[in-house]
């Protein structure tokens, strides 16, 4: 069900509010763990969707910390903090933007590619770069 490892990961279980795919930034709503993929670099995530949920209300694991697999939306380079894109996958963070995390893998050729970064805890709610 959902994507693990053995890096001692935190995760919290969320009800997505509408279609969410896997290994893309979440955040939850006003409403009780009611996650909601995020859609813009302005946006604060909260953790990384672990698995799709198509169903409306359908629970949804979401990783807040450690080292997370992700969906690039762009080319990134190895070491460069993340963002969003507007469909919740990882793009570099430009001035003005949250940041998310960092890559720590091998870079990103293209979107698609699957990378890994370290998220920004607590809750990924990192620094807006300057």
């Amino acid at each position: 069900m959902s994507f693990t490892n053995n890096q001692g990961i935190s995760s919290v279980t969320g009800f997505a509010s509408a279609a969410i795919t896997r290994r893309r930034f979440v955040r939850f709503t006003a409403a009780n763990f009611v996650a909601t993929q995020v859609a813009a670099a302005s946006e604060i995530a909260d953790g990384v969707a672990t698995e799709s949920q198509a169903t409306v209300g359908g629970a949804l694991e979401v990783q807040t910390d450690g080292i997370a697999l992700m969906e690039a939306g762009a080319a990134i380079a190895a070491g460069a903090e993340v963002t969003s894109d507007a469909s919740g996958r990882a793009i570099t963070a430009a001035s003005g933007n949250v940041a998310h995390g960092k890559m720590v893998g091998p870079a990103a050729g293209a979107a698609g590619e699957f990378i890994q970064i370290k998220l920004k805890t607590p809750n990924v709610r990192g620094p807006v770069i300057p």
